[in-house]
């Protein structure tokens, strides 16, 4: 993959990162704790970054129970609510991949798009369920699908203790998927790397 953002391809910059996105997010949210992180829109809910780190934690044991580990696909196939990051989040802290679909597609063009990448999880909204569960069966996945209505299901076995995130030894390795628009034909996979991430938070500082 090339990078064309100056900070990275200068040979007198040295880029200050050495670890991925998911060992950063969990330094960063550590030091922030008694921040605010989001606010939910419809309800007032606050989510400082205390909260919300909890949470990550507790997805990303509850992935890796499902066996997701460094390298699988997991997708967000949801409206934005205030648990609709915290998988993205907790995929970082895996190493997995996330992927993000619009949960408004269709049903075969959802089936298009998780035929390219086959996430071993997938988190979506309750109206998304039955279509998630359709793709996957249609494709014969066995990808297991979270309702984010039961979202607390899901995490309530675990706590957000004895928890580390995994280091990403190789930044040039891939960090999310997004999908082209598709209108001049299928939908096509974009992989974006964690350095290539990360160097959009250089440019914002």
């Amino acid at each position: 993959m090339e990078f064309r953002n100056n900070i990275i391809s200068h040979p007198q910059v040295k880029f200050p990162y050495s670890k991925g996105i998911g060992s950063i997010l969990y330094e960063k949210m550590l030091e922030a704790q008694s921040a605010i992180a989001q606010i939910d829109d419809h309800s007032g809910q606050i989510d400082t970054y205390q909260t919300l780190l909890e949470r990550c934690i507790r997805t990303a044991k509850g992935m890796r129970s499902s066996n997701v580990s460094a390298g699988d696909v997991t997708v967000i196939h949801s409206h934005n609510h205030i648990n609709a990051v915290v998988p993205l989040i907790a995929s970082y802290f895996l190493g997995a991949i996330p992927a993000i679909i619009d949960y408004g597609l269709p049903l075969n063009s959802t089936i298009q798009l998780l035929a390219k990448v086959l996430p071993r999880i997938a988190f979506t909204n309750a109206s998304g369920v039955d279509k998630l569960s359709t793709a996957t069966r249609k494709l014969g996945l066995t990808t297991e699908v979270v309702n984010f209505d039961k979202f607390t299901n899901f995490i309530s076995p675990f706590t957000s203790d004895d928890f580390a995130p995994i280091d990403i030894k190789n930044l040039d390795q891939p960090a999310a998927i997004f999908f082209t628009s598709g209108t001049t034909g299928v939908p096509k996979k974009i992989c974006l790397s964690h350095k290539l991430l990360l160097s959009s938070i250089i440019n914002l500082q």
